[in-house]
């Protein structure tokens, strides 16, 4: 099954240059479809993992996978409507808002205490995003997403440091690949909202590495759980 698991992960890859070709070609449909199934991928890893190591925290680790899958379907649907491409937005935000909290609870209750200090890193983050979109989020037109993404790098913060909490707590292969798979997502997040609020940067350059920054980081997280 630990062969399994790393084939079906390995598969993300056709679907990762699926999704950037669609979107190269203004596809939204079968760029969606690529997407979800890369996302699908990363479950299905995470699944398989889970079966050979059901642990309380694996299976928190496991629903914060599919909140990603979630939270990868409404961010790629587009509507006309800008009610419900709000909603959509929104939804999107709230299921990897929630997979972040799952892999928060998960990481805290698999260490040994947790270290305050690192709280500085939700601190050093937000201060980040400030500086590096020049407060563009504050004046975005729309405030959903302004005030989302602003909670949203509070999440990540912290995100970021149960992970180092982890694998300062328990420093094994499992961890290792928890602290990296975490510092790929929220690097891949911090790339792909610097992209969003600003327009001058290059998409097809920085585009994939979005994505191959979060694909190889929801992996690694799934793969652990096996470990």
């Amino acid at each position: 099954m630990k062969t399994s698991a790393i084939i079906v992960s390995c598969v993300t890859a056709v679907f990762v240059v699926a999704t950037l070709y669609f979107d190269r070609k203004s596809d939204i449909l079968k760029k969606t479809l690529a997407k979800s199934m890369a996302s699908a991928c990363f479950v299905i890893s995470g699944v398989l993992a889970y079966l050979l190591n059901p642990t309380s925290t694996s299976a928190l680790i496991l629903s914060a996978l599919v909140a990603g899958l979630v939270g990868d379907v409404l961010l790629s649907v587009r509507s006309a409507n800008e009610k419900i491409q709000m909603a959509l937005d929104a939804g999107g935000m709230l299921a990897f808002i929630a997979g972040h909290v799952l892999f928060i609870v998960a990481f805290i209750l698999r260490a040994s205490g947790f270290r305050y200090a690192l709280l500085s890193i939700v601190g050093g983050l937000i201060i980040l995003v400030l500086v590096l979109f020049k407060a563009k989020l504050l004046s975005a037109d729309k405030p959903i997403m302004a005030v989302g993404a602003v909670l949203y790098s509070v999440v990540a913060g912290t995100f970021l440091a149960s992970a180092c909490n982890l694998y300062i707590s328990v420093q094994t292969t499992a961890t290792k690949m928890i602290l990296a798979g975490t510092v790929l997502f929220a690097t891949s997040d911090l790339i792909l909202a610097f992209l969003n609020y600003n327009k001058t940067v290059n998409r097809v350059v920085v585009f994939p590495f979005v994505l191959l920054f979060y694909y190889v980081g929801q992996n690694l997280i799934a793969l652990s759980m096996m470990l």
